[in-house]
């Protein structure tokens, strides 16, 4: 698998980068902090900057410590959270189904692994898009602390999801998993650490807000086109729908015991109405199907995974 990832990574980074000067505007901005168009006004000033202050953030400590190695620093980076979500993924499987042999557990996300290897590198190396990255890490990360009973690790790890992505919002949905007593905290300790990252750009700057309304034109390709949306820019409500019909999906499937579906449901419910066509969104859908093939299926071998990668090809 590193001889694998190895190669991808080097196939898809000799013209990578695709992204990556949204991450180097951001991450310059939020240090220009007595400027107009800087600091807390950052999305204010830049609404087509559309992740969230964690990435920025992210983005700002790449530049100030790597410079000119910025770029290749976010590659590696990225490509690394890959192995540590298979990683996880592994763990979750062992949490969930421990009568299960590991031999099995990892014949089964090897195949799935190497599905998922290509895209994830599409995301890592070619696009690098450290958002996607952190909010697929965290709400990961959330899920094993969750599972491993740590609820307030839990909650604070799906709002650093949100706080780098705010798609990532409809996995609020995985703190149903905490328990009755320690769920108020939970939910408490979600809502601050969102608020902390959101407020002061809010409050310094109201045209933050119409950041969440930015439109863009629906591509001939994107599902939203086929359904009948199309010739135009992206509508009003779609981002609104998307947060909502992923959160359904989410509280639907945490509420039937199939949790490991989580991310898949919420990655492909924001696809389906989302005005743009990029292969990189196929990295989200290959983390939610590699996790349900391996961690919620009792089948041998997975069957989401493979058949899902060569469609983003």
């Amino acid at each position: 698998l590193l001889t694998w990832s190895l190669a991808w990574f080097w196939f898809l980074s000799r013209h990578g980068g695709v992204s990556w000067h949204y991450f180097v505007d951001g991450g310059q901005l939020i240090q220009d902090i007595d400027s107009r168009t800087g600091g807390l006004h950052l999305y204010g000033s830049r609404p087509d900057l559309q992740f969230g202050p964690a990435s920025v953030v992210a983005a700002a400590v790449l530049l100030m410590s790597a410079g000119g190695r910025a770029l290749i620093l976010a590659q590696v980076g990225t490509a690394a959270v890959g192995g540590g979500i298979l990683l996880a993924i592994r763990a979750l499987t062992i949490n969930a189904r421990p009568q299960t042999p590991k031999p099995t557990i990892d014949r089964t996300l090897f195949v799935a692994a190497i599905a998922f290897i290509p895209l994830w590198m599409d995301l890592a190396a070619r696009f690098v898009h450290i958002d996607d990255m952190l909010a697929l890490g965290f709400t990961v990360a959330a899920l094993l602390a969750l599972r491993r009973e740590h609820p307030m690790i839990g909650a604070l790890l799906l709002a650093l999801a949100v706080d780098a992505k705010p798609w990532a919002l409809p996995f609020v949905a995985l703190l149903f998993f905490v328990g009755r007593s320690d769920r108020p905290r939970a939910l408490a300790v979600y809502g601050a650490a969102v608020a902390v990252a959101w407020v002061p750009f809010l409050i310094s700057d109201p045209r933050t807000l119409g950041a969440a309304g930015y439109r863009i034109p629906v591509d001939p390709s994107s599902a939203l086109f086929v359904l009948g949306f199309g010739g135009g820019q992206t509508p009003s409500w779609d981002r609104v729908v998307q947060i909502a019909v992923g959160t359904g999906l989410a509280f639907l499937a945490v509420r039937s015991g199939r949790w490991a579906a989580v991310i898949l449901v919420v990655v492909l419910a924001r696809l389906v109405v989302d005005p743009g066509v990029h292969s990189y969104y196929a990295a989200g859908v290959m983390v939610g199907a590699a996790l349900w093939d391996v961690a919620g299926a009792s089948r041998r071998r997975p069957w989401v995974t493979p058949p899902a990668a060569p469609g983003f090809f």
